[in-house]
């Protein structure tokens, strides 16, 4: 789920014909992922024959980045060499190298991730990377129908391999490059200043009672760590019970490890509990993480207020861009349901004392009666 910053799409006249693009999701058919591959290896492979792409499918689910499988076959000396593979599609070169250069430098880490290969820029303006296929499914899928107990054990995983990112050594493997927050009220500065941004972008006040809370009660930063950016059961991969990979790195960044700690709590809180863990449950994960990474961990009121206000705008961007008429990939119908924003309204209530609800639901109702409107 990354971070929506436009409420419109646009095809480019450079893009192949039919492409869909926008700021907040790039998404192409199979046919025109097949050929952004066809076309990166024929330019690899020159004065040899190229590798052959074929089983190209779109991996649903992501909000954001469009995300292909694939299989490779080519020759090795006397036998064929068949790898399966993953394109992911990104807005620009830029955002897509840096994605792929934060999952180089976790290889030797212990947070498991997928080995990346290739990015590259297709002549037609597609910014993608080329990285390992991990078999398995989503936290979300491997959840589903799991007993009680099998549930416990897997999301008790799920904490402890958010511990072990936020427990590496950032600055070893290189990932101050990332940008390091400037004092202890440096990421907390720019998270709300972004917010701030968003508000402006998506023309809604809705949320101003509630970010000038924010801004009069924003806590300092003890210490900094790796964080995903978006560390939920959708992009953290399992096979037979165990995590294998943790994917969709796009948001990751230097910051207070309760904003990605409180994430996943809140989604449970906004769109319903899985494997049936309610607030008690995610009370008791929570603290086997503060047991795997051997302290406490401050501000998570604060950053779960945080997060309700990220939701939202992630709302009012999706309901926006519905109404519009704008495409959508699967899985962003909910956050088009009613209940989620009343709950988010809920938890900003319970941290801040401050009910926005009407305002939020007035700010939605406007979003799609503004695009419904003649000219709109």
């Amino acid at each position: 789920m990354s971070t929506p910053r436009g409420r419109t799409h646009t095809e480019s006249a450079a893009s192949p014909r039919g492409a869909r693009r926008r700021r907040s999701q790039v998404v192409l058919d199979v046919p025109q992922a097949h050929e952004v591959l066809a076309r990166h290896y024929a330019k690899r492979s020159v004065g040899r024959r190229p590798p052959t792409v074929s089983d190209v499918a779109e991996i649903p689910g992501g909000l954001s980045n469009g995300m292909y499988s694939f299989t490779l076959e080519s020759a090795a000396g006397a036998s064929e060499r068949r790898e399966s593979l993953v394109l992911r599609v990104g807005h620009s070169k830029l955002q897509v190298a840096r994605e792929f250069d934060v999952l180089r430098r976790l290889q030797p880490t212990p947070v498991p991730v997928p080995a990346v290969y290739d990015v590259g820029e297709d002549p037609h303006g597609w910014n993608f990377g080329i990285m390992e296929r991990v078999d398995g499914v989503n936290l979300w899928e491997a959840l589903d129908g799991l007993a009680h107990a099998d549930a416990t054990e897997l999301m008790k995983q799920f904490f402890g391999v958010l511990a072990e990112i936020h427990m590496s050594d950032w600055q070893r493997v290189g990932l101050d490059s990332l940008g390091v927050p400037d004092g202890v009220y440096g990421y907390v500065d720019a998270l709300l200043a972004g917010y701030r941004g968003e508000a402006s972008q998506l023309g809604t006040d809705a949320l101003d009672p509630v970010l000038d809370w924010m801004e009069a009660n924003r806590p300092p930063s003890g210490e900094y760590v790796l964080l995903h950016g978006d560390y939920h059961g959708g992009n953290v991969i399992t096979d037979g019970g165990t995590i294998v990979a943790v994917v969709d790195w796009e948001g990751a960044s230097i910051g207070d490890a309760a904003n990605d700690l409180c994430w996943m709590p809140l989604l449970w809180r906004a769109f319903g509990a899985l494997g049936g863990t309610d607030d008690d449950q995610a009370g008791l994960l929570m603290q086997h993480y503060r047991e795997v990474v051997g302290r406490d961990v401050d501000n998570l009121d604060f950053y779960l207020a945080a997060r309700a206000v990220r939701l939202l705008f992630y709302m009012m961007m999706t309901t926006a861009h519905a109404a519009g008429g704008g495409p959508h990939r699967p899985g962003a119908e909910i956050m088009l349901l009613d209940e989620p924003p009343r709950r988010c309204a809920e938890v900003l209530q319970q941290k801040t004392g401050i009910d926005i609800s009407l305002a939020v639901a007035a700010a939605l109702d406007g979003m799609r009666e503004r695009n419904h409107s003649p000219g709109g």
